[in-house]
C-alpha cells in the first residue's frame, strides 16, 4: 500500500515537474507487474491506486515501471515509509530528512546540493 501511495505521488510530482520521460524504480515486484500488466491480478484492495497510476502514466511520452531489489536501491526501500510519515515531499527536493540524505549519499547522489552563490 505505501508503495502504491509513493507511485501515484510521484507519478503527479513528475506531472507537475513537466516531465515527459520518467522511470519509476520500486523494489514490490507485485507493484511493478500489476502497473505494467494485469491490475486486476494485484491485490483488490490497491485496485483503485494501481488504476490511478495507470490514468497518469498516459500523461508521459515515456512512462517505465522497473523493479529493483532493495540493495540497489535504499532509497526506493526507504521513501514509502517516508511518504506515509510525511504530509509534504515538496519539501523533499531541497531539504530532504536526514534519513534520505545518507541514503543517497551511499548510492552516490550529492545531496544536499551544493549551495548556490
Amino acid at each position: 500500500m505505501a508503495e502504491a501511495i509513493a507511485g501515484l505521488e510521484g507519478c503527479k510530482w513528475a506531472s507537475e515537474l513537466g516531465l515527459s520521460e520518467v522511470c519509476f524504480e520500486f523494489d514490490s515486484k507485485e507493484l511493478i507487474e500489476s502497473v505494467k500488466g494485469n491490475i486486476k491480478s494485484g491485490r483488490w484492495n490497491l485496485y483503485p491506486l494501481l488504476s490511478r497510476i495507470r490514468d497518469c502514466n498516459s500523461i508521459f511520452s515515456n512512462c517505465n515501471w522497473a523493479w529493483t531489489g532493495r540493495k540497489n536501491n535504499e532509497a526506493a526501500d526507504h521513501l514509502p515509509s517516508l511518504a506515509l510519515s510525511r504530509s509534504s515531499p515538496e519539501v523533499w527536493v531541497s531539504r530532504p530528512p536526514t534519513s534520505l540524505v545518507h541514503i543517497l549519499n551511499r548510492d552516490g547522489l550529492p545531496y544536499p546540493p551544493p549551495a548556490s552563490t
